[in-house]
This record gives C-alpha cells, sequence and structure tokens, in this order.
C-alpha cells in the first residue's frame, strides 16, 4: 500500500528467502533498495546474493561483499552490518579464491561486531 516503505519490502524478501524463493525475494530486496538505501535492505540484499545464481559466482560474491560495506558506511557502529561483511569475505574466500586478505578482512569485520 506503501511503495516506498523499504521495511515493506525487506519484510516480503524474508517471507520469500524463507519459502526458497531465492530469485524473487533478491528482485525484491532491488526494487527496494531503488527506492531507499537501508543498511537492513542492503544487509539482507548481501545475504541473498551469495545464495542466487544468476551471475557468476565471482560477480556475486563481490557484489554480496561491495553491498555488505555500503551497509557498514551507513552505520559504522553496526554490529550486524560488519558480521554481514565478515560473512561476505568468508564466502569469497573459501568459495572463490583463498586469498589471505579475504581472511585478514573477515577477522578485522567480525572482532569490529562482536566489539559492537
Amino acid at each position: 500500500m506503501n511503495p516506498g516503505n523499504s521495511n515493506a519490502y525487506n519484510c516480503l524478501a524474508d517471507v520469500l528467502a524463507q519459502k526458497s524463493d531465492m530469485i524473487s525475494a533478491k528482485k525484491c530486496l532491488e526494487d527496494g533498495l531503488e527506492r531507499k538505501r537501508t543498511k537492513i535492505g542492503l544487509r539482507y540484499y548481501s545475504i541473498i546474493l551469495r545464495q542466487t545464481s544468476t551471475e557468476s559466482p565471482i560477480e556475486r560474491y563481490q557484489k554480496a561483499i561491495d553491498t555488505a560495506k555500503e551497509a557498514v558506511t551507513l552505520d559504522l557502529n553496526d554490529g550486524q552490518s560488519w558480521y554481514v561483511l565478515g560473512n561476505s569475505y568468508c564466502f569469497f574466500y573459501f568459495q572463490i579464491k583463498r586469498d589471505p586478505e579475504m581472511i585478514d578482512k573477515a577477522l578485522k569485520a567480525y572482532k569490529r561486531a562482536v566489539n559492537l
């Protein structure tokens, strides 16, 4: 009823993801993020990107990292966003390339999440 309500898009995407419809969840989050970029929407989007296969693995894992970074920049004191960023680095490390820099970045993000 209110197309500008980004929380509604996040909630609908969560329901779709619970039903294992990741493609629709991703589209829903994209629509919500077009209207308003929020840390919650960006976190969900980062998580969903890692679970969909519409792009090449390297593209989607890099996009998941970039999206999680954007969520962190919206609120540097949000531990959940730092946690999602750490997970994004870990997924990249285990799924794409065993680059020690990625694990270092993941550990730093996790440390930041725990300290908040």
